[in-house]
């Protein structure tokens, strides 16, 4: 890949990570007493944070599809392209439910019907939320295994991701990653725009 390849997805790795965090605080703001029914209500109704979720998804699935064409060229692992085609895949699925939303908004469905579609929704939202995270854990312990030849930017990319994906495994400390995940990405970004060197994984 040329250096203007490693340019776009660096400039995505920023924007994602200035959209990440304003998204997801809206939403948490926004939610009610009753968090699944405000989820639900969220599900069923249109608002101009649906685009905006649209958009953080086709940002984080160009990116790890990004990654995983840089790591084809610098790193030795096939392990590693799979995973990163996993959380992309993960990714898309979990944000292209916002379809959701715009059947059940722009439609007469309602009642039982609704509940039901709803229901299979955040099922399916949370199994591959729950693929995502288990993926990027073994990412990240792979990307750690290997010592001798890593870039330091990669290996605290590791390090930042293992902790976001020990977090999204619990509910309340999930709420750090508000944080994290932005940082993550700015290591990214940095690492995209230096232009990765070639590094071997075992």
């Amino acid at each position: 890949m040329s250096s203007s390849h490693y340019l776009k997805p660096g400039i995505a790795a920023i924007v994602l990570a200035l959209l990440f965090p304003v998204y997801w605080t809206y939403i948490l703001v926004t939610l009610g007493g009753d968090i699944i029914e405000s989820i639900r209500h969220n599900i069923m109704t249109l608002h101009w944070s649906d685009a905006l979720f649209v958009l953080i998804g086709a940002l984080e699935v160009y990116l790890l599809l990004s990654l995983a064409k840089v790591f084809a060229d610098i790193i030795d692992s096939k392990a590693i392209r799979i995973l990163l085609l996993i959380m992309a895949a993960s990714s898309f699925v979990f944000h292209f439910l916002v379809v959701v939303d715009l059947v059940l908004a722009t439609s007469q469905i309602s009642g039982s019907s609704a509940d039901t579609i709803v229901n299979i929704s955040l099922g399916i939202a949370l199994a591959v939320d729950t693929l995502f995270v288990l993926a990027g854990l073994v990412l990240a312990i792979l990307l750690l295994a290997n010592k001798s030849e890593n870039s330091n930017l990669i290996r605290a990319f590791a390090i930042i991701l293992l902790l976001i994906c020990l977090f999204d495994l619990t509910f309340f400390l999930s709420l750090l990653n508000l944080a994290l995940y932005p940082v993550a990405l700015i290591v990214l970004a940095v690492y995209f725009l230096k232009e990765p060197q070639t590094v071997e994984v075992v």
